[in-house]
């Protein structure tokens, strides 16, 4: 169990929302199994992730869920401590919504936006374990990820004194993403 730093960049190639990088902080579930004979290694993992970005003021949601499973070898592995480089597949679905208003001489819109998108995502994981006791330690992992877009909407509506003056529902484009994924954690060894 573990607190994760993910920092991303996501590209866009559709008309309503630009290139943007985001950063946040969230928690991970892992499970790592390692065979001390041969060095056989297996990973599996759940993070949310909460999320702040510079491009999208104030937004009042922005998350995201992965699952991802893979394997690997540990190179350095004994009693005490573990190093391996793991390859890593998986799925992250995340979104973002926020409001602006914007107004004008005599006239007050407000405007309410929705991202949404699920990607498929490759990398590697360097993993290292440290044990304190025979059942507990600490660990650390440096993920590297690119993403790519199964899906992803951009949906808009603008109201002008209750009356929908806009309603957008739209591919946003999005075509692959980056992220770098430190994680830091406790573990429990059975």
């Amino acid at each position: 169990m573990g607190l994760t730093v993910p920092v991303t960049t996501f590209s866009f190639d559709g008309d309503y929302v630009e290139d943007f990088s985001q950063t946040g902080v969230g928690f991970e579930i892992d499970w790592l199994g390692i065979s001390i004979d041969s060095g056989l290694t297996f990973r599996a993992d759940f993070s949310l992730d909460f999320l702040s970005t510079s491009e999208i003021d104030d937004a009042d949601t922005a998350f995201e869920l992965g699952l991802e499973i893979g394997a690997g070898y540990s190179f350095v592995r004994n009693e005490k401590f573990t190093v391996g480089v793991l390859g890593m597949l998986g799925f992250t679905y995340g979104g973002y919504e926020w409001t602006d208003k914007y107004g004008y001489d005599v006239v007050s819109v407000d405007a309410d936006y929705t991202i949404n998108f699920l990607t498929f995502d490759f990398g590697a994981d360097l993993v290292g374990k440290y044990q304190f006791t025979e059942n507990f330690g600490a660990y650390a992992s440096l993920g590297f990820r690119y993403g790519v877009a199964i899906d992803s909407e951009f949906y808009a509506e603008a109201k002008y004194q209750g009356t929908r003056i806009l309603d957008l529902d739209e591919d946003t484009g999005l075509s692959s993403g980056f992220k770098f994924k430190p994680t830091i954690g406790l573990c429990w060894t059975f």
